[in-house]
């Protein structure tokens, strides 16, 4: 998830978006990517990173056009609660 505002290079608090997904995926290979255009001409993409183990796994999804909105329907491109659920509730019981 982006988040807008200051960034941590700049005296904000959060690290800009490039930097923290490269942290995260930092030593994992790029397995895939999709792109899809959204209802509204929003572009989504989606890159999956690391595997082929499940505990080393990292999604990134970008949203480009979308502003400062939790994206939870078609007109967004993606149900993030649902795809957050898709991904944590593999791990559930471990």
């Amino acid at each position: 998830m982006q988040v807008t505002g200051k960034t941590a290079t700049d005296g904000g608090a959060y690290e800009p978006t490039p930097a923290t997904r490269d942290f995260w995926a930092q030593g994992l290979p790029r397995r895939q990517q999709d792109t899809l255009t959204a209802a509204n001409n929003l572009t989504v993409t989606r890159t999956q990173y690391g595997g082929p183990a499940p505990d080393r796994e990292f999604l990134y999804y970008e949203i480009v056009g979308g502003g400062h909105v939790w994206p939870s329907g078609p007109e967004q491109g993606l149900q993030a609660s649902e795809e957050i659920w898709r991904f944590f509730s593999r791990y559930v019981g471990e």
